[in-house]
């Protein structure tokens, strides 16, 4: 059987006929989209294992054998252990999570390790998220804040070292410490013992 979408209609055709309507293609909250294929073949390393795209219009891949980072029409290439995940804290920060420790990729530098000081496990990173250029991390060795990259905070979860897998924060709007106007960060990580949420305030 051959599928075809034309626009919002779908239409099948049983071995070869001809083409009949058979429904209706969904398109999100009334919008549809054309799409077509600009770019192609990233990577060097074999399959693509992350993605980030930055607010310059820059992009970056990461595989196991490191990240390619195109900025406009430069290409650069930076070897490194297999890639978990990529994100940019702002249009001229790359971070970048491996198998084997976290890197930050200045727009005008090369990749430099950021140690985390936590034990071996804590530099296994499995995933990143930032806000407002802060960094959080989950890895094998638990969840990690930074402000500016220069310093990490752990923070527990289920245990100090509780390995995490996933993490998401948000500055919630309207979500404010009561008597003060200071936004409270949450974080939701998801590792071995389930998933959690944590309220922070800056300091």
């Amino acid at each position: 059987m051959l599928h075809l979408a034309i626009g919002l209609a779908v239409f099948s055709s049983l071995a070869g006929g001809r083409l009949e309507a058979t429904g209706i293609a969904a398109a999100g909250q009334g919008e549809a989209f054309r799409w077509h294929r600009v770019e192609g073949g990233f990577g060097r390393g074999g399959m693509a294992r992350a993605i980030a795209l930055g607010g310059a219009g820059d992009r970056a891949i990461g595989d196991q054998g490191g990240v390619t980072w195109w900025r406009d029409a430069e290409r650069h290439r930076a070897d490194l252990p297999p890639v978990r995940d990529l994100v940019f804290s702002d249009p001229d920060t790359l971070w970048v999570g491996t198998a084997d420790g976290l890197y930050r990729w200045r727009r005008d530098g090369r990749p430099e390790r950021r140690r985390l000081h936590a034990g071996e496990a804590a530099e296994r990173i499995s995933d990143l998220a930032t806000l407002g250029g802060s960094l959080v991390l989950a890895s094998a060795g638990g969840l990690f804040w930074s402000t500016s990259g220069e310093r990490f905070q752990r923070l527990a979860v289920g245990g100090v070292a509780t390995p995490v897998t996933r993490v998401a924060v948000a500055r919630l709007a309207g979500d404010e410490a009561p008597g003060a106007r200071l936004p409270i960060i949450r974080i939701w990580a998801a590792g071995s013992r389930g998933i959690h949420a944590l309220r922070g305030l800056p300091a």
